[in-house]
C-alpha cells in the first residue's frame, strides 16, 4: 500500500511541475498521463481533463478568444431601446461597448447592472446608458492562457478584450473560453435542451442550430432540403460554405435567418422570420 501511495506522489509531484513550466516533451508526458490511467491512478474523466490541461497550457489567448468578427458589440450612440434589442436577441452578460468611431471602446455594459437599474426605476431617466458602464480589461493576444485564467481569478473578472502588438482589438476572451479548452463545451444554464423554437414576437422566432431541418419545416411550413444535412445549422453553414459569423444572414426557402451566436468551430442560434411577398418578389 505504501509502495503504491508513494508511486502516486511521485507522479503528481511531476505532473504538477509540468503545469507551471512551458510544455516540453508533451508526447512522453502524455504517455505517463496514459500509463496512469491504465494502472487506475486516475479514472477516464480525470485523463481527458489532464490532456485538457496540459493543450491549455501550450495556447496563447489568441487560440482561445472569439475573433472581433464575431464579437456582439453595442454602440454608446444606440438609443436605449436600440440596445435592449440587441441585448434580447443575442442574450450575453457581457458587451463592449464603442465609441464614435467604433474602434475605441468607452466600456462594458453588464446585463446585470442594466436589469437592476430597470428594477429601480432608473432606466427611463437616464439619457444615456454610460452611468453603467465598467472599465475594460486588456490583454495581449500573446498572453499564455493559463496565465490569464490565474488572472481572471485574482482580479475576479470574466471577459477581457483582445489587443495586437498595435493596440488594436482582436477578440474578446472570457473565462469559460479558457474553461471549455480544458472540459469542451458548456451548455448555457439557460437553454432549455428540449425546447429547439422559440418565438420571440409576431414574426421573429430564435431556432437552435441543432434543429433538425425536418424540425424546421414542419414548424414553418417550408421546404428546406433535408438531403444537404440533418440539421439547420448543418445547412446553413453549407449554403455559405464555412461558419458564418455573428450578425451574417441569408434568405432561404422563404425564411430569413439571422446568426445570433457563433463561436470559432460552429453556429449556435440564428433568429428567423418569415419573408413576406414583396421581399421573395426580388429573391432569395
Amino acid at each position: 500500500m505504501s509502495g503504491d501511495g508513494t508511486r502516486k506522489g511521485s507522479w503528481l509531484d511531476s505532473l504538477k511541475h509540468w503545469f507551471d513550466q512551458e510544455p516540453k516533451d508533451r508526447d512522453d508526458l502524455l504517455d505517463e498521463i496514459k500509463d496512469a490511467f491504465n494502472r487506475q491512478i486516475i479514472d477516464v474523466d480525470a485523463w481527458r481533463m489532464l490532456q485538457g490541461v496540459l493543450s491549455l497550457s501550450a495556447m496563447r489567448v489568441r487560440d482561445v478568444m472569439v475573433p472581433r468578427a464575431q464579437m456582439v458589440m453595442l454602440s454608446s450612440g444606440d438609443s436605449i431601446a436600440d440596445t435592449l434589442k440587441v441585448i434580447l436577441e443575442t442574450q450575453h452578460s457581457r458587451y463592449p461597448v464603442t465609441g464614435d468611431d467604433k474602434e475605441s471602446l468607452v466600456g462594458l455594459l453588464m446585463t446585470k447592472d442594466l436589469l437592476i437599474a430597470y428594477m429601480r426605476d432608473q432606466v427611463s431617466k437616464l439619457e444615456t446608458l454610460s452611468s453603467l458602464y465598467r472599465p475594460v480589461f486588456y490583454v495581449p493576444e500573446g498572453k499564455r492562457a493559463t496565465e490569464l485564467l490565474r488572472e481572471f481569478q485574482s482580479r475576479r473578472l470574466h471577459m477581457a478584450l483582445v489587443v495586437d502588438e498595435y493596440g488594436s482589438i482582436t477578440g474578446l476572451v472570457t473565462i469559460e473560453d479558457i474553461i471549455e479548452a480544458i472540459v469542451g463545451e458548456i451548455d448555457d444554464e439557460y437553454d432549455e435542451a428540449d425546447v429547439h423554437i422559440l418565438q420571440m414576437n409576431a414574426n421573429t422566432f430564435t431556432v437552435k442550430a441543432v434543429s433538425s431541418v425536418e424540425e424546421v419545416n414542419r414548424f414553418f411550413e417550408v421546404e428546406l432540403d433535408t438531403e444537404v444535412a440533418d440539421t439547420i445549422g448543418g445547412l446553413l453553414v453549407s449554403r455559405f460554405g464555412r461558419v458564418p459569423q455573428t450578425g451574417e444572414s441569408m434568405a432561404l426557402g422563404g425564411l430569413l435567418f439571422k446568426v445570433i451566436r457563433a463561436d470559432r468551430r460552429r453556429v449556435h442560434l440564428f433568429k428567423v422570420s418569415p419573408l413576406d411577398e414583396e421581399t421573395l418578389g426580388h429573391g432569395e
